[in-house]
């Protein structure tokens, strides 16, 4: 009978969570569906073009904090520790990207310019944010966590339609999108942790914080040559068929974020439970979690792709404008990549639970390389199939490495 009641309660959980996983990524493909038919293609480029250059960045800075927080099962390190040096991250991002203002690489684009000042804002609420969201799911606070979660999707979404119906701006819109994530840290997220009072208790040690970064590099590296995937292709996609092209491309690419951060809501849920299993050295059961989420993501990427196959050209036009409905093949090849995409961060997640950070940068050394150099022959000369199909073969190998790392891994802690 308890043990009923903890499965239920367990099943509740994950529920919750995935659904306000799937409230926030539909808002977030939701914005680049209002932004490509309100603003243009161009402007979409501008926007997913910055998210391209600033995100390894501050993914970098972030050093994959969340995934250490929430495999540390022994407590190893403080929530002061993840905060200040996440704050200390931030202020180096700033740094960084002040330098590069300052270089003047960009100064014929005052648009583009304002935009990634205010994506690097944005995102550095996010990193804030993030540092709490995984205290509260070490903690079990899996509700405040969802609300949150559905709070920012919902609200910034409707500040944006909204400022963007009354203003045809979207640098405004971007500004009120942004001042949302910050309202929502302030309001809610710090006082659902009481953030000051975890600050002011807390003194900084050096020695811990410097434990931190180094345990943390690895992730780090991994974590940010994973966001380079789908932006190494942007960037050869702007360089050779321009900011319109890049639009087009990030807009179909943006339907599997929705996926992607569905996927992230389905390993946070089992991420500590995993790096349990990996200490009790449970081979069978911990690969049982991990093919059961393979199998519950391929089954859905199966319908995704039988629905765009029928109707794909009528949904892309539904979702943005006219111009997507002579680009359903180019959907329908990136349906597939984007799954292997999926596999391969519930393997890459399943590896952090098994503390397998260097071997995760290991195949990253591998797989980076090759999407640079298939992107930068295939998409010459195929335009946006290159970029899917470049992008296809790096997730194949991605995929490969990352279960042969699971499997000398589970190998050695079956034979001691």
């Amino acid at each position: 009978m308890k043990k009923k009641l903890i499965l239920k309660k367990y099943f509740t959980n994950s529920l919750i969570i995935m659904i306000a996983s799937g409230i926030f990524s539909l808002s977030q493909f939701l914005l680049i569906s209002m932004m490509t038919k309100i603003y243009g293609i161009t402007e979409v480029g501008y926007y997913t073009y910055a998210l391209a250059i600033i995100t390894p960045l501050a993914t970098f800075v972030g050093l994959n904090l969340r995934a250490v927080q929430l495999t540390d099962v022994k407590d190893k390190f403080k929530f002061g520790d993840f905060f200040s040096l996440r704050v200390f991250g931030i202020l180096i991002m700033s740094v960084v990207f002040l330098m590069i203002v300052i270089s003047g690489e960009h100064d014929g684009n005052t648009l583009f310019l304002v935009i990634s000042i205010l994506v690097i804002i944005r995102k550095s609420i996010e990193l804030l944010i993030e540092v709490i969201h995984s205290k509260l799911l070490r903690e079990k606070a899996y509700k405040k966590y969802s609300t949150s979660l559905i709070v920012i999707g919902v609200l910034s979404f409707l500040s944006f339609i909204t400022l963007s119906f009354f203003t045809e701006n979207l640098i405004i819109s971007l500004m009120f999108y942004t001042l949302v994530w910050l309202l929502v840290f302030i309001m809610y997220d710090s006082k659902n942790i009481k953030l000051i009072n975890e600050v002011s208790n807390y003194k900084l040690n050096i020695r811990s914080v410097y434990k931190l970064i180094i345990f943390s590099l690895p992730l780090a590296f991994v974590s940010t040559m994973n966001v380079l995937y789908t932006n190494v292709p942007r960037i050869f996609i702007e360089r050779h068929l321009g900011f319109n092209e890049v639009g087009i491309f990030s807009s179909l690419i943006y339907i599997g974020l929705v996926g992607s951060i569905f996927i992230s809501g389905i390993t946070v849920i089992f991420s500590t439970k995993l790096a349990d299993i990996n200490n009790e050295a449970q081979a069978s059961k911990f690969m049982k979690i991990v093919m059961l989420q393979i199998f519950v993501t391929t089954f859905f990427v199966g319908i995704v792709f039988l629905i765009f196959s029928f109707f794909g050209e009528t949904i892309l036009v539904f979702i943005f404008t006219e111009e997507f409905n002579i680009y359903n093949n180019v959907m329908l090849v990136l349906v597939i990549v984007l799954g292997l995409g999926f596999t391969a961060q519930i393997l890459g997640s399943a590896c952090t639970s098994a503390q397998k950070n260097k071997q995760q940068f290991i195949v990253a050394l591998f797989c980076i390389p090759l999407l640079v150099i298939s992107s930068y022959i295939l998409i010459p000369l195929f335009g946006l199939y290159g970029a899917s199909i470049s992008l296809g073969i790096t997730y194949l190998l991605k995929n490969i490495l990352l279960t042969l790392t699971l499997f000398i891994h589970f190998r050695k802690v079956t034979k001691t």
